[in-house]
């Protein structure tokens, strides 16, 4: 990897480059790209209004502008808009790393596979707390065009199952990204095998996926988005996008979910009564009930203390049930459909972070409350 110092000067490679275009061999020009106006940062200014068009299609200028020149980004839009970086070869990895305030921005471009991976990582000589996180991958085809956006949702995703929450954890997204070339591993293979199939198997709730669909002129004619909406993009390059929700006149609502290919994945079915109850119900795509939600309680009690209770009734007949409180925090149990419990536990926040505190002492970190 190359680290750049957030002292350095101009590349001097960047102003030769840009006196030499290049031509491949069929005479087809070749940008090269640098730092026109000499500031050391990217933006528009360092590019033509044609090379700004084939980046903005690459998705790449946005998230690399204000980024410091360097040898490798150069490299990198090379790469997807040539097909090519700067005369190398076609196979191997550029790498990059840049500080961006608190935190670093780790860059890979796979030349293969045309995939640019990108992850950031704040440092720390605490081994447990130096992770990656925000991850993103962008894959391209032979014409730099961009197919498809992989973005890792780091606010704590989390799903349901069976009256269970799953969520990937801050260690297991770094074992992940680590996996994925970045950095030194930290976990042992076995563990890294097992992250992998989470990842694997659960994909569609921890990655949000934007496809992209192009005419025969090669403008884009669809996106669609794994997690909330399938567009259109007009003549104008407005996007008009389908409902996601449907409010009726009787009040009740209907928030509706679609995967990557314009399915129904869910709709939820939100009901509000005249007092502190409301009722969400969630179906899968064949319109069978997977659990409701209610909040059974919702006010101030004696002495300013909020009280919540919240329960989820899962189609297999568990229950999950909730209790917040701000003078004791939450506590909740896992029963099934014959009351019997099936896990009981205390939410409290130790040095920043949630445990479930369970009756023998044993306790686990803890990612996300009931979502109501």
């Amino acid at each position: 990897m190359v680290r750049i110092d957030n002292e350095s000067p101009s590349f001097t490679f960047s102003k030769k480059a840009i006196e030499t275009n290049k031509e491949q061999q069929n005479n087809t020009p070749i940008s090269v790209f640098g730092d026109k106006n000499n500031n050391g940062i990217i933006d528009s200014e360092d590019f033509s209004k044609e090379e700004l068009e084939k980046l903005g299609k690459t998705r790449a200028f946005g998230f690399f502008e204000n980024f410091k020149w360097s040898e490798n980004i150069s490299k990198i839009f090379s790469a997807l808009l040539n097909n090519s970086d700067n005369g190398e070869n076609s196979e191997g990895t550029i790498s990059e790393v840049q500080q961006r305030g608190f935190y670093e921005q780790h860059i890979q471009y796979d030349k293969r596979s045309k995939t640019l991976k990108i992850a950031s990582k704040t440092p720390s000589k605490t081994p447990k707390m130096d992770n990656f996180f925000g991850y993103k991958e962008f894959d391209y085809d032979e014409k730099g065009r961009i197919q498809k956006i992989r973005n890792f949702n780091s606010n704590s995703p989390r799903y349901y199952k069976d009256g269970k929450v799953y969520s990937i954890g801050a260690t297991n997204a770094d074992t992940y990204i680590r996996s994925l070339g970045f950095d030194v591993r930290k976990g042992s293979p076995e563990q890294e095998a097992s992250v992998n199939k989470l990842f694997t198997d659960n994909e569609d709730f921890f990655m949000d996926k934007t496809n992209y669909v192009y005419d025969e002129n090669g403008n884009i004619k669809e996106i669609i988005e794994s997690r909330t909406l399938s567009a259109q993009v007009d003549g104008t390059g407005k996007i008009k996008g389908r409902k996601e929700k449907i409010t009726k006149a009787d009040g009740t609502t209907a928030e509706i979910e679609y995967d990557r290919e314009n399915n129904i994945i869910a709709k939820n079915k939100v009901i509000y009564d005249t007092g502190s109850k409301s009722l969400k119900e969630t179906y899968d795509r064949n319109g069978t009930l997977l659990y409701k939600t209610k909040i059974e309680k919702n006010e101030e009690g004696e002495d300013g203390n909020f009280v919540k209770t919240a329960i989820r009734e899962f189609s297999n007949g568990n229950i999950y049930k909730e209790e917040d409180s701000n003078k004791d925090g939450p506590k909740a149990e896992l029963m099934d459909a014959n009351g019997k419990i099936l896990e009981k536990y205390e939410i409290k926040r130790i040095a920043g972070m949630y445990y479930r505190i369970f009756p023998d002492g044993h306790k686990e970190r803890y990612n996300a409350l009931i979502d109501n």
